[in-house]
């Protein structure tokens, strides 16, 4: 008999679901794939029925289902935080009890939507551990420092915590409402883009802002505590008290200026803030990470939570916190929670031992090629089946001759990046070509950068660095000779948020990046995801040629056809 873990995340921000057989991780999806409604926080019905179906399965053969949060824990000092900011804070009661109630009722609800024996055991596994989960339990090291940042989780903000074996232990944790998550997507909202949502157009913007004054108002209202923490003055915040617009106060607005409208244009105070802010956050993990080594000495660092998708942060940690290894994977955000519970009930609560390692993120649906040939047939559109190689070699030749395409292969990738599988191509070396796909394509903010998917062994002749960095969560420095052949990816600070492409885990992608090589002597790709601006990553066939419709692009490689735009 095999052992089968349902994990799932949901009701709050990116619902998922997961399926473990046997300790492995089997698949991963989020729901907002699904529903085409980004960052969705729905009961992952859709993302529950592909890991069951797609694997042969029913509801009955599910042996435990771990959900990655305790509803009953911290709720006092909810509650106690509510009393202390009444009025006000009813808002945030309003906004949160129906989160809460839909947490307490989990398994009343996977119950209804998939009737069955019911055989399983429900399993509530704290959220912070979860996410410490997903990051540690998943990983080759043995032992590990980890970091848990995000908006927060029952009650935690951020916890620092000590992984060995199969034990996880929080060894320190900062509590709501105090939380770096919270200022992140406040000051998001502040500068005029959608909280819960664009926290990494601030994190782009931030580049192009330089130290000014507002860094040391960010020094004054959030302070570092001796005991590796840090604390806000409160009064410059709506957000504990359910105030969403803004999320922000007036003692902010006074002190830092105006809040950006969407459709104001950015100007430097705007970027200086934006710096300021990231600057922070990277003083608060810096400062946190570092107090963890002192009381519990590890080579290695795991960064996980919603903050651990800030790559410029990851990267301020490689290169000054003093750990030997650091490591964030395709998911380290509330879907990735899924997997960290179901792995936390596999290894902790049942002492399996652990046997996985998470190094490919391919682990959504995928789709034949008649399954295509299906879809593309509905349509006017024109196209032509070739073989891998040709196909390869026609893409390849049609980016170096500045056509933008769209990449549909293989597996869904799992997280909010796509590494190679729904992606959207284009040729780095064309400088305009950033502009052009913002403009054209992406329907975005021009300012945005775009990252480079690089064949692994040749990732230390463009960077100053050689590493594996599979996720896109860490950036590197452009080699100074490199600029200028690359422009299309390489940001205003002479960085990039590097993709390394591994020939064993993602051949497909792998040789289309040699096929390009052969022809620009380049073995880089521009890569951003298949989706238009606002919209999920394209999942299944029919997302994928209504994308590639409505955003204009010149070709599409879905399966083994070659697809025309009008």
């Amino acid at each position: 008999m095999h052992l089968v873990i349902l994990g799932i995340s949901s009701f709050v921000f990116d619902s998922s679901a997961c399926l473990l057989i046997d300790g492995k991780l089997i698949c991963a999806v989020q729901e907002e794939r699904f529903s085409r409604e980004k960052n969705t926080g729905v009961f992952p019905e859709e993302s529950i029925r592909f890991c069951l179906e797609s694997n042969g399965l029913s509801i009955n053969d599910i042996d435990h289902v771990a959900f990655y949060w305790k509803p009953f824990i911290g709720l006092t000092d909810r509650i106690y935080q509510i009393f202390k900011t009444l009025p006000d804070s009813l808002q945030f009661w309003g906004s949160h009890s129906g989160k809460w109630i839909d947490m307490l009722n989990c398994e009343r609800i996977l119950k209804r939507k998939f009737p069955g024996e019911h055989k399983f055991k429900f399993h509530n596994v704290l959220h912070h551990l979860s996410h410490a989960a997903s990051g540690f339990l998943v990983s080759s090291y043995k032992d590990a420092n980890i970091l848990v940042m995000d908006g927060s989780g029952e009650i935690d903000s951020t916890s620092l915590c000590y992984g060995k074996g199969s034990n996880i232990e929080i060894v320190k944790s900062v509590k709501f409402p105090h939380s770096m998550g919270y200022a992140y997507v406040s000051i998001t909202h502040y500068l005029g883009f959608k909280p819960d949502s664009d926290e990494y157009k601030v994190m782009a913007l931030a580049s192009m802002g330089k130290e000014s004054k507002y860094y040391e108002m960010f020094c004054d209202l959030i302070k570092l505590t001796k005991d590796g923490g840090y604390h806000f003055d409160l009064s410059f915040f709506n957000y504990h008290k359910g105030g969403r617009d803004p999320w922000v106060s007036d003692k902010f607005i006074q002190k830092f200026g105006p809040l950006r409208s969407k459709k104001e244009t950015i100007e430097k105070r705007h970027q200086d803030i934006a710096w300021a802010l990231q600057k922070r956050l990277e003083d608060v993990a810096l400062h946190s990470v570092k107090y963890l080594k002192k009381i519990r000495p590890s080579d290695n660092l795991v960064i996980t939570g919603g903050c651990g998708l800030n790559c410029i942060m990851n990267e301020t940690l490689v290169k000054m916190s003093g750990y030997k290894n650091v490591s964030v994977n395709s998911a380290p955000h509330d879907a990735g929670a899924a997997i960290g519970a179901a792995f936390w009930v596999q290894n902790n609560t049942l002492r399996n031992p652990r046997k996985f390692v998470f190094n490919s993120a391919f682990l959504g649906p995928e789709f034949s090629n008649q399954e295509i040939k299906e879809c593309l047939e509905k349509t006017d559109l024109k196209y032509i089946e070739l073989k891998w190689e040709e196909l390869t070699k026609q893409v390849a030749l049609h980016i170096r001759e500045k056509r933008i395409v769209g990449w549909f292969q293989g597996r869904t990738e799992f997280g909010p990046r796509a590494l190679g599988n729904r992606s959207i191509l284009a040729d780095p070396t064309v400088k305009e070509m950033k502009d052009i796909i913002n403009y054209r394509i992406k329907h975005r903010e021009p300012f945005r950068p775009f990252a480079p998917a690089i064949l692994e062994e040749e990732v230390g002749n463009y960077f100053e660095e050689n590493r594996s960095l599979p996720f896109m969560t860490f950036i590197l420095k452009v080699k100074s000779n490199i600029s200028q052949k690359i422009p299309a990816v390489v940001h205003f600070d002479d960085t990039a948020r590097v993709q390394t492409v591994n020939k064993s885990i993602n051949p497909q992608f792998h040789s289309l990046i040699n096929e390009f090589e052969k022809l620009s002597g380049v073995p880089i790709l521009l890569n951003t995801s298949f989706n238009d601006n606002g919209e999920p990553i394209v999942n299944t066939p029919s997302d994928a040629i209504k994308c590639f419709k409505q955003t204009g692009l010149d070709y599409m490689a879905i399966g083994n056809y070659l697809v025309k735009g009008i």
